[in-house]
């Protein structure tokens, strides 16, 4: 949850984050139900268009994006 990036600590900001998650996780799950590579799911994938509301969002002391880091993670939860 938002704490170490540049995501608002509102409540505005938690429901859209938690939105963008719960979205993210079922594009997820839908891409790893139909067997989908991770690299093919992130290659078609169109960040900015699906997910707008959080496309400005950078991690703050890490050059990691912070779109592919959450599909990692939720990738990786997907597999168990």
């Amino acid at each position: 949850m938002p704490g170490h990036s540049d995501v608002p600590l509102t409540v505005d900001g938690f429901r859209e984050m938690y939105e963008y998650l719960s979205r993210l996780w079922a594009d997820v799950r839908c891409a790893r139900d139909e067997g989908m590579p991770l690299v093919r799911f992130l290659v078609r994938n169109d960040f900015k268009e699906r997910y707008p509301e959080v496309a400005a969002y950078t991690y703050i002391r890490r050059d990691y994006n912070f779109h592919q880091h959450n599909i990692y993670m939720l990738w990786q939860l997907a597999e168990t």
